[in-house]
């Protein structure tokens, strides 16, 4: 089995507790899923298709300093389905930018995953290497964002 279809294997099924990126997100997942249809792609939380590969829970910590910001953020295709999306944060009052509030809102077209090989450093660990990504464009936004390639 190739590394990809490993990953994406161990990745099914990651049941991350969303209250983990703000008590407000659980409520904000429902209404975006209610208002799916005038959408042109749903909307991605990063953080919820993230987590730890097998035997990397040492690692933990520095790889949520390094990405912690990106996994708050919502990804969206499009200036227009990133306008949906800010008017529902409006609905539940919620200000980006506030204090104690992490959600960032990141617009990115949607792509397959990002082809890597090649980029990484040999012999060094990456953030890449210590995660599984269900979700090729939250995937591509690490990459974007974080460089987990890389570092």
């Amino acid at each position: 089995m190739a590394a990809a279809e490993e990953d994406a294997t161990a990745a099914e099924g990651m049941d991350t507790d969303l209250t983990l990126f703000g008590s407000i997100v659980p409520t904000i997942l429902e209404t975006i899923n209610d208002s799916r249809a005038q959408f042109e792609d749903e909307p991605v939380l990063v953080g919820r298709h993230v987590m730890l590969a097998t035997g990397m829970m040492e690692w933990e910590r520095p790889v949520e300093a390094a990405i912690r910001r990106t996994l708050h953020s919502f990804v969206v295709s499009n200036h227009r389905d990133y306008q949906l999306l800010k008017e529902i944060f409006l609905v539940h009052k919620v200000v980006l930018g506030s204090v104690g509030l992490e959600l960032n809102l990141v617009v990115m077209p949607r792509y397959p995953r990002y082809e890597t090989a090649g980029r990484t450093p040999q012999g060094l660990l990456t953030i890449k290497q210590a995660i599984l990504v269900d979700n090729d464009q939250a995937f591509n936004c690490l990459v974007e964002r974080c460089a987990i390639e890389r570092s």
